[in-house]
C-alpha cells in the first residue's frame, strides 16, 4: 500500500475529532472553534455535573497536530515553540485555564504505511496558563518556547481535572459563604434578623445572605432593595385585647352614668 501524507490542516481536524472523542466519552462537553475565528484556541472543554448538564466552568484547548511540534533537548525534555508572540499576549487575557494538546504518530515519518487508517501513537496536554505567566512575569516579556511535560489525555485525565475545576468553584463558594457569616453576625442592621439567619444561610443562593447582612461579599458595598438602604425592624406597640378593650369599654360607661345620677339626685 501506498505511503498516505496528510497536510498540517488536515492534521489538524483528526486532532480535533480524536480529541472531542475522548471529551465525549469521559461524559463532558466540547465545541470546536471554527478556523476563520481561531485566534490561539482550538476548542472549548465545558465540565458537567452529575445530571450531565453543563456547570460553566471550562477549559481552552490549543490543539497541535504532529511530531514537528516538538523538540527533545539532549537532557530529555521536550519543548514547544511558540511561533507567535501574539498567541501568549490572547493566551494571558482568558478567564479560564488554557491547555496545550500536543498529537504526535508514531515514529515512522507520520505516514500510514499498511494501515487502515492514520493513528495517534499519544495524545497529551498540559495546562500552560501558570507556566506563561510565569515564565512572562505577568506578560511583561516575551516567551518563546515552553517545556512540555504534558500527561496523557484520556477518561482519567478530563475526570481529574473535572473534579479540580468544580472543588476550586465549591471552595470559592465556601470562602464567599464565611464572609457573608461573619458580616451577618457582626452586622447591626441585622440583629433584628435573626430568627431568619438559618433559614437564609441553608439556602445555597447568595442574594438572600447578602440582603439580610446589608452587605454585598463581592464589593462589600451596602445591600440597597428599591433603591433604600436596609434598616432593622422597628418594635410594634403592643394592642390590647378585644377582651380587655369591651371590659374598660364598658366601665367607662357605667362610670359616666353613675356620676351623672350622683349630680341630678336631690
Amino acid at each position: 500500500m501506498d505511503a498516505i501524507r496528510l497536510d498540517s490542516r488536515r492534521k489538524g481536524k483528526l486532532l480535533a475529532l480524536e480529541v472531542g472523542a475522548r471529551i465525549t466519552s469521559a461524559d463532558q462537553k466540547c465545541f470546536e472553534i471554527p478556523a476563520t475565528e481561531d485566534e490561539g484556541i482550538d476548542m472549548e472543554l465545558e465540565f458537567t455535573d452529575d445530571e450531565g448538564k453543563g456547570t460553566g466552568k471550562r477549559l481552552y484547548l490549543q490543539l497541535k497536530s504532529g511530531n514537528s511540534h516538538l523538540e527533545r533537548r539532549k537532557n530529555g525534555e521536550e519543548v514547544f515553540t511558540i511561533r507567535e508572540q501574539r498567541w501568549v499576549d490572547y493566551w494571558l487575557k482568558q478567564p479560564n485555564p488554557l491547555m496545550l494538546v500536543i498529537g504526535t504518530f508514531a515514529e515512522d515519518d507520520e505516514r500510514s504505511v499498511g494501515r487502515e487508517k492514520l493513528e495517534f501513537a499519544e495524545v497529551r496536554w498540559m495546562e500552560i496558563s501558570t507556566y506563561l505567566k510565569r515564565e512572562s512575569q505577568n506578560g511583561s516579556r516575551p516567551v518563546k518556547q515552553i517545556v512540555f511535560k504534558g500527561e496523557r489525555m484520556d477518561m482519567t485525565s478530563i475526570r481529574r481535572w473535572r473534579d479540580k475545576m468544580l472543588d476550586k468553584a465549591c471552595r470559592r463558594g465556601q470562602a464567599d459563604l464565611e464572609v457573608v457569616q461573619i458580616r451577618f453576625e457582626r452586622s447591626p442592621q441585622c440583629r433584628g434578623y435573626a430568627g431568619l439567619k438559618g433559614r437564609c444561610f441553608a439556602s445555597l443562593s447568595m442574594t438572600p445572605w447578602s440582603l439580610f447582612a446589608g452587605v454585598n461579599p463581592h464589593n462589600q458595598q451596602p445591600t440597597t432593595i428599591n433603591q433604600q438602604p436596609v434598616s432593622p425592624p422597628t418594635a410594634r406597640p403592643r394592642r390590647p385585647s378585644p377582651v380587655g378593650r369591651s371590659v374598660g369599654h364598658r366601665a367607662g360607661r357605667a362610670g359616666g352614668r353613675g356620676s351623672a345620677q350622683a349630680v341630678s339626685g336631690p
